[in-house]
């Protein structure tokens, strides 16, 4: 089958959807048995526009509103036409949020992208259009063009919007009726069970038939299973690998507490920036054992996590979502310091059988009661790897392999019935 991912981060250079989607992909085998297009923006003038990616056909939209002002000035044969479009653009981005801030969508983005997916698929004819949401515009306009040419549609709905602490909850009914028309049209919708158990409340009991719950796919053993060393290092590497938000996830807790540790107690923030933590968070003060690396690729993340002696997770202050980045963490067997801005955080459960785990609740203040306990889970713990075959087990509804079967036996029962 010939199936389109829509999707809005950079693929395949970064973003959360896009380590899932080729989890799904390469280790999942999804590949092996569909052709497999992604439809994502240009975010710089050198993205090319068609693309294969191991055997991934790539196809990018150019729309000035995700390309910077700066870069736009840099480029002299488009120069003008390209300034003033990306400036409109964004100044109808503003007016747009503004009338329109009770859907918190950008309808404009809409309408653009319905255009690009409809030539797309003139151009390849899909048997199966897959919206990622992740972004809920490019997930709207999949749905619009998949009804208008007949094709299936399926939603793979990674992040909530009716309830996600990102938008007012003032307007969370007028979502819920967005999410709900995107449920309402899908063959099949893919999501957590922590984002359903919120939609169930919603529903009043009304049944979703078209719902499965799919874990994220990010227990993955099979690149792991070589030979760990555990090494007896001076310092103890504690690794970060994510990007933090203002109202979602806040870091200020945990470099509170890696202040209080000793020097030889390292933490490397990879995907974060000082200027975000000052800008965002207000933390005007860094400590010398906490490092900011800034936003990194996929690879240098991913050989962050495999050099770390300890992992650190910041959950989500939200109780309908965790950071797919845990699930990465846990295919790895090494020790993870879990940090909760809530007590009932939802990663405690997924947690709760992983051998080597700390979590540690933003509701106890951080002293040096607190600081000691880490210290010592650090330190009898550093280096630690536990038995991946184990993990593999635990976890088994959280691997590429079993989420993708998932997902191919909806495509097949969609193909069918097309």
């Amino acid at each position: 089958m010939k199936v389109l991912f829509v999707c809005a981060d950079r693929y395949p250079k970064a973003g959360a959807c896009t380590n899932l989607l080729n989890k799904l992909f390469f280790e999942g085998g999804l590949l092996e048995t569909n052709e497999i297009h992604v439809a994502t923006y240009k975010y710089c003038l050198d993205d090319k526009s068609e693309e294969k990616y191991n055997g991934v056909a790539i196809h990018r939209f150019l729309s000035t509103r995700f390309i910077p002002q700066s870069e736009l000035l840099k480029r002299k044969p488009i120069r003008v036409w390209s300034l003033w479009k990306g400036t409109l653009n964004k100044i109808q981005r503003k007016l747009t949020s503004v009338l329109f801030k009770e859907r918190e969508l950008d309808l404009s983005r809409i309408k653009e992208y319905r255009k690009y997916l409809v030539q797309l698929c003139k151009e390849n004819g899909y048997d199966i259009i897959v919206g990622v949401a992740g972004c809920y515009e490019l997930a709207i306009a999949a749905k619009d063009v998949a009804i208008e040419k007949g094709i299936k549609y399926v939603l793979y709905q990674v992040d909530p919007f009716t309830d996600n602490a990102m938008y007012n909850t003032k307007y969370a009914r007028l979502r819920y009726a967005v999410e709900k028309n995107l449920y309402s049209s899908a063959e099949k919708v893919f999501t957590t069970g922590l984002i359903l158990s919120k939609m169930i409340e919603r529903t009043n009991g009304e049944k979703l038939s078209n719902v499965e719950i799919m874990e994220f796919p990010g227990v993955s053993v099979a690149l792991r299973r070589e030979k760990h060393v555990v090494e007896k290092r001076k310092n103890i590497n504690c690794v970060f690998a994510g990007r933090v938000y203002a109202g979602i996830r806040n870091p200020t807790y945990t470099i509170e507490l890696f202040r209080k540790l000793p020097p030889y107690v390292n933490l490397n923030l990879y995907g974060v920036s000082e200027t975000e933590l000052k800008k965002l968070f207000s933390i005007s003060s860094i400590p010398n054992n906490v490092k900011c690396c800034g936003l990194v690729s996929v690879e240098e993340s991913e050989n962050a996590i495999q050099n770390a002696d300890v992992l650190v997770n910041i959950g989500n202050i939200m109780l309908n979502q965790v950071p797919s980045k845990l699930f990465n963490y846990i295919s790895t067997g090494k020790p993870i310091v879990n940090i909760c801005a809530n007590h009932n955080c939802p990663s405690k459960e997924y947690l709760a059988l992983y051998p080597y785990a700390l979590s540690v609740d933003e509701d106890s203040s951080c002293d040096d009661l607190v600081a000691r306990n880490v210290l010592n889970f650090l330190t009898e713990n550093s280096g630690k790897v536990c038995d991946l075959n184990r993990i593999e087990r635990l976890y088994e509804k959280c691997t590429p392999v079993y989420a993708a079967k998932q997902m191919q036996a909806a495509f097949e029962c969609a193909y069918e019935v097309k």
